[in-house]
């Protein structure tokens, strides 16, 4: 018996990779917040016609954001993807992005301040014919809330010096939700993002910062941080 193939290999051009641009929007510059020099990475999760086309992709840079490296290349499909993207690439809770459900559960922050981090995120849709050529543009939010506290004395027949500063009865944890519309420069993310606050009245859960030395109180109000870090904390309506 003899066997014969007609088979030809057929090199079939898929076009380019998806691929990403990156900006972010301003906040006050602190040592411990995301910008666009400092954001060297961050994952992302692309939906589309009812199921996941990729998730948590990671997504790097060499060049302070210049140009950016997906860990693995994908092929824009027929359809418009939804891209949800985040960072750090391990935030602390829970990330699970699919078609029924975009969340971070049980996200907190970390009750020493140096350690806080700043939490980001973006939204954009794209396709193959409008985000084949320049990628899709991720424009990042800060998702939390920067705590910088401030004090003066207007009497100047009081000397105060202040030690430390505690901030008390805040929620400690919390859900976030991300967006569905495209967070563009125009876009402001709302508190109600976040929802399920909990760990609240529990006093071990107070964020607190100490000096190595007083800051004395003048007429004009200064920053009581000792540093160049403020609280990053989750938004939240606290109660007096």
């Amino acid at each position: 018996m003899a066997s014969c193939s007609n088979d030809d290999v057929v090199d079939v051009n898929q076009g380019k990779g998806i691929s990403f641009r990156t900006s972010l929007d301003k906040a006050l510059t602190r040592a411990n917040v995301i910008n666009q020099q400092n954001l060297a990475a961050f994952n992302v999760t692309a939906i589309g016609s009812g199921s996941t086309y990729f998730t948590n992709l990671a997504v790097t840079s060499n060049d302070n954001g210049n140009s950016w490296t997906t860990a693995s290349t994908y092929y824009w499909p027929s359809y418009q993807l939804a891209f949800f993207a985040y960072a750090p690439q391990v935030p602390t809770g829970t990330v699970s992005i699919s078609d029924t459900e975009k969340k971070i559960t049980g996200f907190s922050s970390a009750q020493a301040v140096a350690d806080q981090k700043d939490l980001v995120v973006s939204y954009n849709t794209g396709t193959k014919a409008n985000n084949e050529g320049n990628g899709v543009a991720m424009n990042f939010k800060h998702a939390l809330s920067q705590i910088e506290v401030k004090a003066k004395c207007s009497n100047d027949k009081i000397k105060i010096e202040i030690i430390g500063v505690k901030l008390v009865n805040a929620a400690a944890k919390a859900d976030f939700t991300f967006p569905e519309t495209e967070t563009n420069t125009g876009f402001a993310l709302q508190q109600s993002q976040w929802s399920n606050w909990r760990e609240k009245n529990d006093p071990a859960k107070a964020y607190m910062i100490k000096g190595q030395k007083a800051v004395t109180l003048t007429a004009d109000a200064q920053s009581v941080m000792f540093g160049d870090n403020n609280f990053m904390l989750i938004p939240q309506q606290l109660t007096a």
